[in-house]
C-alpha cells in the first residue's frame, strides 16, 4: 500500500481539533475517500508517510508539550 504524494489514492491526515493535555500522545490517523471528516477534526492534505511520523513521534510531542500551557 503506498502512503504518499505520488499515491493514486487521496490519502490525508486528521487530528482531532480538542484533545486532552493528559495525552501522552497525539492522536493523529490516516484516512482516505470515501471517509468524509467530520468538522471536529482538522483535515492535513497532500501529507506524507513522515509526516506522520514527525506528527506521531514521542520526540515532536515533548517539545511542543509546552506550546499549549497557559
Amino acid at each position: 500500500m503506498s502512503m504518499g504524494r505520488n499515491s493514486n489514492q487521496a490519502f490525508f491526515l486528521v487530528i482531532p481539533a480538542t484533545s486532552s493535555q493528559l495525552r501522552d500522545y497525539i492522536p493523529v490517523d490516516w484516512l482516505a475517500p470515501p471517509v468524509i471528516p467530520s468538522n471536529s477534526l482538522k483535515v492535513l492534505n497532500n501529507t506524507t508517510l513522515s509526516d506522520f511520523a514527525l506528527l506521531t513521534s514521542r520526540m515532536h510531542y515533548e517539545k511542543n508539550a509546552n506550546t499549549f500551557d497557559t
